[in-house]
């Protein structure tokens, strides 16, 4: 099935073809069905029936897992590389960082990095660790603003970077973790990214990679799906041609990730047969699989892609 619609990546009225449907296998909120159609012309694949306002934020739970990653297993391997690379020469330490979308603040005492989508406040932590004195940090659940401003970081309540009050060209480093997915307008994100940066200030994006061997196997078990928060789907090729469009310099683009086919055989597991694996055995399911993913990331294929991009 085609239908020619707007495109926000070619900006223009484009050929699009279904790729899949389905629900939310994340949180089951509901079991609305969702639909995604992809761009003949360029790849970028979005939900053609986009929740909007409060339909899309009943998505993004109490437990929504940015919203507390002291327990994550992920997110305790990414503090502990953290504290790996600090101890490195930065030479060293540049890629390991960067894998995790971490970066060295730049020479003065100043230094500011904004983490858009900020959760608990985890990154910013570590990023201050890494020589940032000044931390903000977007979010669009106000309940979450005394918890993050008691580890010092400036909170901006908003769903939409393009519409806050943030001061252009004040920011070292722009941070979009697994953010540009789920925003409803990617262009003028990283649009109004360009903006807020200094000149040489670095962007830091990753998003899941829509052409990976993991979502081509699984499809709709995909763990980086995520129907309806993820509004967006990317690869390597569209995501480097959003940042030169406006104008970025693209420094490193690459793939990462140990868990895409793990995760994913997860959720089909769960999702299509009701089986719900113990701790144990995931851990080491994952585990099992992680050399592969590392060979599909030395080849370019690892289910996450991550970019540095610097504004001239």
């Amino acid at each position: 099935m085609k239908s020619r619609l707007y495109c926000t990546l070619c900006r223009a009225r484009t050929p699009r073809r279904k790729v899949l449907s389905h629900w939310d296998n994340n949180y089951y909120v509901d079991k609305q069905i969702y639909t995604l159609l992809r761009c003949e012309r360029c790849g970028l694949v979005e939900i053609e029936n986009k929740p909007q306002g409060d339909a899309l934020a009943r998505y993004y739970p109490d437990n929504y897992y940015a919203y507390d990653t002291s327990g994550n297993l992920f997110f305790k391997i990414k503090a502990t590389a953290v504290r790996i690379a600090r101890a490195l020469p930065r030479l060293l330490a540049g890629r390991l960082l960067l894998s995790n979308l971490y970066a060295f603040a730049p020479a003065g005492a100043n230094s500011s990095v904004l983490d858009v989508g900020c959760g608990d406040g985890s990154a910013l932590r570590a990023l201050k660790a890494l020589g940032f004195a000044r931390l903000y940090g977007t979010e669009m659940d106000a309940r979450r603003r005394s918890t993050l401003e008691r580890h010092g970081i400036e909170v901006i309540v908003t769903s939409d970077i393009t519409t806050a009050s943030l001061s252009e060209a004040s920011f070292d480093v722009v941070r979009l973790s697994h953010v540009l997915e789920h925003v409803s307008n990617p262009f003028e994100t990283i649009g109004q990214s360009r903006k807020l940066l200094k000149s040489g200030g670095k962007l830091l994006v990753a998003v899941p990679n829509f052409d990976s061997p993991a979502r081509r196997v699984f499809g709709r078990y995909f763990c980086g799906l995520q129907l309806p928060t993820h509004l967006y789907h990317f690869n390597k090729s569209n995501l480097g041609q959003l940042l030169t469009t406006h104008d970025f310099v693209v420094r490193k683009l690459f793939t990462v990730g140990y868990s895409g086919l793990s995760s994913s055989l997860i959720t089909l597991l769960k999702d299509k047969y009701g089986l719900v694996l113990p701790k144990v055995i995931s851990t080491a399911l994952i585990l099992s699989l992680a050399p592969l993913e590392a060979v599909f990331n030395l080849i370019g294929l690892g289910y996450i892609t991550t970019v540095e991009a610097v504004k001239p």
